[in-house]
């Protein structure tokens, strides 16, 4: 067994990096991938094409590439948080789409407090978790931004006449090498967000406990956003968060837990 050079895990089957020599798992053997010191030495394949000039009977040789790279910020950009036009108008389609899935879950208290609380606080809790990742890249000088997709938002429009709910409409995307740390800061960020929040209405709950009914969905909801994107599979977030530190994982993982079943408890 063989440790990759990048994320430590042991793999049987290292792939070599043709540019740099350093082993690496099947995740991480592109250059873009562990953050190549010599990623700039690395070409596009080509093909050779040639073309005859019948008129003057010579032959020219052109050289013109196979796969076509695609146009993306390879390099770091200049620090600071901004938003382009493209990304405010996607952000503000996923608020309009995550408020109508949470008057979907009881049509009939969408006029209640409980109902406009809940799509009010929904919206905030996903749009503040997808912005601190962006944030959180951007401070790094990573180009990120909030993008929709396509089979997420049908797959949302569908939870608005399903039982089953599922709020996916997009994610912030990432178009520059990370390392480690600072791909787990980046996957961190969104959770810690919504575990903020989930202590802020906790705290609101015994202070206000006239609104208590409602508070507790505050506490429940960004406790059980935390909790989804905490698990350590797949794309979520925990994923990456495992792999760079199990301790900070463990804890916001367990945090998680605490506040969904907690509000999960008090809203019954």
């Amino acid at each position: 067994m063989v440790k990759c050079d990048y994320c430590g895990k042991e793999v049987s089957l290292p792939f070599t990096c043709p540019l740099c020599g350093r082993k690496f798992c099947v995740d991480h053997h592109l250059p873009e991938n562990h953050n190549c010191p010599r990623i700039d030495e690395a070409k596009p394949p080509y093909v050779k094409t040639t073309t005859s000039d019948t008129s003057s009977m010579s032959e020219e040789t052109e050289w013109t590439p196979l796969f076509p790279l695609r146009e993306r910020p390879t390099s770091r950009i200049r620090r600071g948080f901004n938003f382009s036009r493209k990304e405010v108008l996607h952000l503000t389609i996923a608020a309009i789409l995550t408020a109508l899935i949470a008057l979907s879950f009881q049509p009939e208290l969408a006029i209640s407090l409980r109902g406009v609380f809940l799509a009010v606080v929904m919206p905030i809790s996903f749009l503040l978790h997808e912005i601190a990742h962006k944030f959180t890249a951007q401070r790094f000088g990573i180009w990120a931004e909030f993008r929709l997709m396509l089979f997420g938002v049908l797959l949302t429009l569908f939870s608005l006449v399903s039982p089953f709910k599922i709020l996916a409409p997009g994610a912030v995307m990432i178009a520059s090498p990370t390392n480690m740390e600072e791909e787990g800061k980046i996957s961190v960020a969104g959770p810690l967000v919504n575990l903020f929040l989930g202590i802020f209405f906790w705290g609101l709950y015994y202070l206000y406990t006239q609104f208590q009914t409602v508070l507790c969905i505050g506490i429940f909801l960004n406790g059980f956003i935390a909790l989804f994107n905490l698990f350590p599979v797949g794309i979520l977030d925990g994923e990456k968060v495992l792999h760079w530190n199990k301790v900070i994982w463990g804890a916001t993982f367990m945090l998680a837990l605490f506040l969904t079943i907690f509000g999960g408890w008090v809203c019954l």
